[in-house]
């Protein structure tokens, strides 16, 4: 209270300049207060903008180096022709993925897809015109028909049980063992022999329909995946 006696005892020039400057110097801390807002914002954009690009560099990365071992997988099979896509969703409970490439890129119904190791992945099930869906090999849908890698002898189809699970059924007349490593054999055309699949992990006899069972677990977990190959031709 005595601050304010002493402000209003004082001529009127002098109290007009004691506010301005109060004035003068609260206006300024706000345009300060702005500004440094508005570098704080810049800042972030520009932040979210190198992690942005950082991470699409490393894409890119991820892809030559994916490309670069899929030409240098050692593998009988010639003159395949495929498109390189990205997995963008992966759904693995429910045996699907979805990929970045479309009807505009080539992409087809049943086209197989593998990484770049040639381990098969599964077969396009949807396709729309910038991205598609594969239908994992644990997909009820998906059937194929395998081999043993080691002794390269027909053993039966493997089956798609649905939750990621796979399945595999054979009559007696072609046994199989735990640890046998399978591979795709040719069925109709509809996938290129040698492609891998999976290994045998658990088996039981079926009496009743004097067959033997397996159940597979695929070489790759979809999760762990970014780049893929679609097999357009082969």
């Amino acid at each position: 209270m005595g601050d304010f006696f002493q402000i209003i005892s004082k001529p009127i020039y002098s109290i007009f300049n004691y506010f301005g400057q109060r004035g003068y110097s609260i206006v300024n801390y706000f345009k300060s207060k702005s500004l440094i807002e508005k570098e704080k914002d810049l800042l972030e954009i520009k932040n979210a903008f190198l992690v942005e690009r950082l991470a699409q560099e490393n894409d890119c990365q991820f892809e030559k180096e994916a490309l670069a071992e899929f030409l240098n997988v050692d593998n009988p099979e010639h003159g395949w022709q495929t498109i390189m896509g990205r997995i963008s969703y992966a759904n693995p409970a429910q045996d699907w993925a979805m990929i970045n490439r479309g009807y505009r890129d080539g992409v087809r119904m049943n086209q197989p897809v593998i990484n770049s190791r040639h381990i098969l992945i599964g077969r396009i099930n949807k396709v729309d015109e910038k991205k598609s869906e594969i239908a994992l090999l644990s997909h009820i849908d998906s059937v194929i028909k395998v081999k043993n890698i080691n002794e390269n002898t027909a053993i039966g189809f493997i089956k798609g049980s649905g939750g990621g699970r796979i399945g595999l059924e054979s009559d007696l007349s072609q046994p199989f063992k735990l640890g046998d490593d399978l591979t795709t054999d040719i069925f109709k055309d509809e996938y290129p022999a040698n492609l891998l699949i999976g290994r045998i992990v658990k088996i039981k006899k079926n009496d009743l329909r004097s067959s033997l069972q397996a159940s597979v677990i695929p070489f790759l977990k979809i999760q762990e995946l970014s780049t893929v190959f679609v097999l357009i031709d082969f």
